[in-house]
């Protein structure tokens, strides 16, 4: 009987890339395969427990939920809530904000649900996120997803050009002290349109045809989780390499416990 291919991939159209992984393992050799010719080293990495789920914001989630529709006004209020709820709750001599996105990465900290969502520049601290949550997922299949942050940059300032008050998404890097976790986690920011998801703005404005990059999802079997973590945590990549806090210290005593 002939072994299984170690992984295949499909074209989605609008420049996307679907990778089914036979076993976690693979994960590196196609990682080595692919970084030249799929611009790995320009792609951002979410890792997602559910293969399933879309590349949606906890903001968009809680307004599903809800039954409401997202739009400007409602984010920018939920926002000044937040803005108004946190005062005198940020210690002595809190740093000063004086832009959006800070404070939204500031509540994504902390909780707060926010159009923001979270990316790092490593795919191994991706693949972690995916094999993270314990005990059997919804169809037995993991994710991490890539995004070329070029391309959709690049895509995004063009719309921005032709359609100046269009809503596009655009990359956040937060300049806010009070965040230690971004910089071990090699962490960063998208914020989309707040009635959209990242796949359905770049379906809107990128041709079906169109062949240069702009995402990937990585579809991994959900088998020997506990193998894969062990083999990250040789890496050094754990809640407490990740999370330098009491948080991030007691979440790894659980997990060697």
């Amino acid at each position: 009987m002939p072994r299984p291919k170690r992984w295949q991939m499909f074209t989605l159209g609008h420049g996307g890339t679907l990778v089914r992984l036979s076993h976690w393992k693979y994960y590196l050799d196609w990682l080595n395969v692919m970084i030249e010719p799929l611009d790995v080293t320009d792609t951002v990495w979410r890792g997602q427990a559910f293969a399933s789920w879309h590349l949606e914001s906890g903001l968009q989630r809680l307004a599903r939920r809800r039954g409401v529709v997202l739009d400007g006004e409602l984010t920018a209020r939920h926002l000044e809530h937040f803005k108004l709820a946190v005062r005198g709750r940020r210690g002595a001599n809190p740093q000063v904000i004086d832009n959006e996105a800070d404070w939204w990465s500031l509540g994504q900290h902390y909780g707060l649900a926010t159009p923001l969502l979270d990316w790092t520049t490593s795919p191994f601290v991706a693949l972690y996120f995916a094999f993270l949550k314990e005990g059997p997922v919804e169809g037995g299949q993991r994710a991490v997803w890539g995004l070329n942050r070029r391309n959709i940059s690049a895509l995004s300032t063009h719309v921005g050009i032709t359609e100046p008050l269009a809503p596009r998404p655009i990359f956040v890097d937060p300049r806010l002290e009070e965040n230690a976790r971004l910089v071990n986690q090699g962490g960063l920011f998208t914020l989309a349109p707040p009635n959209q998801t990242l796949i359905e703005w770049i379906e809107a404005h990128v041709a079906q045809q169109q062949r240069v990059g702009t995402y990937l999802k990585i579809v991994i079997p959900d088998v020997d989780r506990e193998r894969c973590l062990k083999v990250l945590r040789r890496m050094n990549i754990t809640h407490l390499s990740l999370f330098p806090d009491v948080y991030g210290a007691a979440k790894h005593c659980n997990a060697v416990f």
